[in-house]
């Protein structure tokens, strides 16, 4: 993949992530940059959307994607996603306030 033009070689292969709190994540990867919007709906019920924003010439390339997003769903979805569910049911009901 192309690198985002910034990125200097350094920094290739790091990742950096800042949470705008309280409902957006944004992560950098060299290549690509993931918003991730979190909606919830309920205590029990969050819709997670994901946009994946890739430079201009990997767009028009037609260059297959499939690789990054295929990791974000196997360590986010299957791993980290049981995790967030525990503790959303910690949350509803805990009576001791959290702040996320």
């Amino acid at each position: 993949m192309d690198l985002i033009p910034a990125i200097e070689d350094d920094q290739d292969r790091r990742y950096y992530a800042i949470t705008i709190k309280p409902t957006v994540v944004v992560n950098l990867i060299p290549d690509h940059v993931i918003i991730h919007g979190m909606f919830p709906m309920s205590a029990d019920h969050t819709i997670v959307e994901c946009d994946w924003l890739y430079v201009p010439s990997v767009v028009g390339s037609g260059k297959d994607v499939s690789a990054p997003v295929e990791l974000f769903h196997r360590v986010y979805m299957q791993q980290q996603q049981p995790v967030v569910e525990l503790v959303e049911t910690w949350i509803s009901t805990s009576s001791t306030p959290v702040w996320l």
